[in-house]
């Protein structure tokens, strides 16, 4: 079992729209062609090989998914970095991790310019406001002008395939490195663990099943933590749901999306699921397709469970607990057992 493997369930759906951002659409198809182009030009333009470290640095964007799949679908290491980290974080994460290729925006290429050559670093920018004049840098619309062929790799259950940063309680971030065994295994806890709770709240399902919107969900966590990569991400590209990507988190914008694009999941903090529901704009929003709430990351406040169901009757809402080093996983419940 490799990523290659679990990420190709989803071209299965190549007509279906996978991302949305801003006024953006991007169907199945076109994203894992924009995969197979990006990982040929990593191969064939970059010399990355097999066990090569190569960084994300950016905020939420279409590209940050492209160059996941691309990266770790060639035997590269993938190294998802905190975009919301200054310089010297983003120098200490990248020179730590051993990478010499970092995918990034326009922000994030600004704090480290001028340590490129230092660092020996090659940076890609997605997004650029100006036309690249460092010949460090590439733009990512020139990586999309080779062919898209997803080059052949040789990738092992237990090669290295992530190098996740967490922050920890003191010092610098520490590494969390996870194979592709891991990574995979994580995916089918995540997908058993879902359909042993549809078997534990068939009533709800059900009422989900009759309301008739397609499964799709809010993304409004970042996609450099284990929640917005693991529980949404990845797990919506092997299901061929539609993901909505925010750039930063705003609760007008995110009702505004919920109710453009029928929304069925969110998943947030705490804080952030208060902040929607008790938002003076609730009222005034169609939330009628939305379904499923997550509430993660930390304890959820006992009064959050009767704000949901006050808002939403047929809500499925849910919570967990996980940590980086364990790819997400550990416990969750759902439903009823949250009831």
């Amino acid at each position: 079992a490799t990523q290659r493997d679990a990420h190709a369930q989803g071209r299965s759906f190549d007509d279906k729209i996978f991302i949305t951002y801003a006024d953006e659409a991007v169907t199945i198809e076109q994203f894992f062609e924009q995969v197979d182009r990006f990982a040929n030009y990593l191969v064939s333009k970059q010399q990355v090989v097999r066990g090569d470290r190569v960084a994300i640095a950016m905020r939420n964007y279409p590209e940050w998914m492209v160059a996941y799949v691309a990266i770790v679908s060639i035997g590269a290491i993938v190294v998802p970095l905190n975009s919301w980290g200054r310089g010297d974080e983003l120098e200490f994460t990248l020179t730590d991790a051993g990478a010499h290729v970092v995918v990034c925006d326009q922000q994030r290429l600004d704090s480290i310019a001028d340590r490129l050559e230092r660092l020996s670093l090659t940076a890609i920018v997605a997004r650029p406001e100006h036309e690249p004049k460092d010949e460090r840098v590439v733009s990512w619309l020139s990586t999309q002008e080779v062919a898209p062929a997803m080059p052949d790799a040789d990738i092992g259950p237990g090669d290295l395939a992530m190098i996740m940063y967490t922050s920890g309680t003191t010092g610098n971030p520490k590494g969390a490195a996870s194979t592709h065994f891991a990574i995979c295994q994580a995916l089918m806890n995540f997908e058993f663990m879902a359909t042993m709770s549809a078997m534990l709240n068939p009533e709800a399902i059900g009422r989900m099943f009759e309301a008739g919107f397609e499964p799709s969900t809010l993304l409004a966590v970042p996609l450099f933590h284990v929640s917005g990569c693991y529980s949404v991400f990845m797990l919506n590209l092997r299901g061929g749901r539609k993901t909505s990507i925010m750039y930063k988190w705003d609760v007008e914008e995110a009702l505004q999306i919920i109710e453009r694009e029928r929304i069925t999941t969110f998943t947030g903090v705490p804080t952030m699921t208060l902040a929607l529901m008790q938002s003076p704009l609730w009222e005034q929003t169609d939330t009628s397709s939305l379904f499923a709430i997550g509430a993660g990351g930390t304890a959820s406040p006992p009064h959050l469970k009767d704000l949901i169901f006050s808002k939403l009757p047929n809500a499925y809402p849910g919570t967990g607990y996980g940590m980086t080093e364990t790819n997400a996983t550990c416990s969750s419940f759902t439903g009823e057992g949250y009831r």
